[in-house]
């Protein structure tokens, strides 16, 4: 099946990420290096293959969504060129994408549920079955990003019209069910040129045992959520970039005087609440002691009033 199911409260922040919890105790500790986010490799990801001398309607990796039984057409336009590849212009071309990730790009008509996807079980141009090559599951612990360059305004798109960017996992049933999702909405403001491609995220906080989505498999979809009233035009889309970010680390700590130094190794902009409890357990009374942006993956906080025995939390804010 291919329907799409939202769950309740999902967006593009789902809940707060919690750091180890970290018992301290006096004169000591250790010292853990900066986590940094690690790429994911997505096949056929700025849509190389295959290549063309200008553009085709094939596409390797990627599947394309069906026609919508209940969609009348209103152009005569094939649905199988709905979506595709095309050959970036010369460099001397007005036309010319100046960051297109290698030679080529895809194209999205601005038309309802017009969609590219790709997952575990999906199959593309060439394959008569699923090769299995996008094998990668939401792990516990880490959160996800996904970064795609995007242009919008095509052919005389409207302003306002929505282009949905969203990771997904399927359900018992494979049915489709979005993780999180952002919406990218054509503007001239957002897209002042038609040569140069913006980039726009998608973020799965870290991922919790209680989760629907833990340890299943990845899947993303790049959706047209353009309404009958607003068809026409179409996106240019081009490198899916997906990044695995690696829970974060509260460590490195030290004493002297009755202050404690700890250092913390976490993604890199991250904007931290620091807690700290006198006992771990369902009762604890964990107390907000201050906050730290991690500027560079590793940051550093001191908690002057330490005391024998203290445990400390940090908590990713939005």
């Amino acid at each position: 099946m291919d329907d799409r199911r939202e769950s309740p409260g999902v967006g593009r922040i789902l809940r707060p990420a919690w750091m180890w919890v970290i018992g301290l105790c006096l004169g000591g500790g250790w010292v853990s290096g900066p986590v940094w986010a690690g790429a994911i490799g997505v096949p056929n990801a700025s849509f190389e293959s295959p290549a063309t001398l200008y553009a085709t309607a094939d596409i390797v990796s990627w599947q394309k969504k069906g026609k919508p039984p209940d969609l009348t057409e209103i152009d005569g336009f094939p649905w199988e060129w709905r979506t595709g590849v095309f050959l970036n212009e010369d460099p001397g071309s007005a036309l010319h994408i100046v960051n297109c990730d290698g030679a080529q790009a895809a194209f999205l008509f601005n038309v309802p549920q017009v969609a590219l996807f790709q997952d575990y079980g999906t199959f593309g141009f060439g394959e008569s079955a699923p090769s299995h090559a996008f094998d990668v599951r939401y792990r516990v612990g880490h959160g996800y990003r996904m970064t795609v360059g995007v242009i919008g305004g095509g052919g005389g798109m409207r302003e306002g019209s929505p282009l949905r960017l969203e990771l997904y996992y399927r359900d018992a049933d494979t049915n489709r069910v979005t993780v999180a999702y952002t919406d990218v909405v054509h503007a001239q403001a957002v897209f002042p040129t038609n040569t140069e491609f913006i980039d726009f995220e998608v973020e799965v906080p870290a991922v919790g045992a209680d989760d629907p989505w833990a340890g299943e498999r990845i899947g993303i979809i790049l959706i047209s959520m353009v309404d009958v009233s607003m068809w026409g035009g179409y996106w240019d889309l081009d490198n899916v970039r997906l990044a695995e970010i690696p829970p974060f680390e509260v460590g490195g700590m030290e004493v002297s005087s009755g202050e404690v130094w700890m250092a913390i190794d976490g993604e890199a902009g991250a904007v931290m609440q620091i807690e700290a409890a006198s006992e771990l357990g369902p009762a604890a009374d964990w107390t907000v002691i201050g906050r730290v942006t991690n500027e560079t993956g590793s940051a550093s906080f001191v908690d002057p009033a330490a005391g024998d025995l203290r445990l400390y939390r940090a908590r990713q804010l939005p």
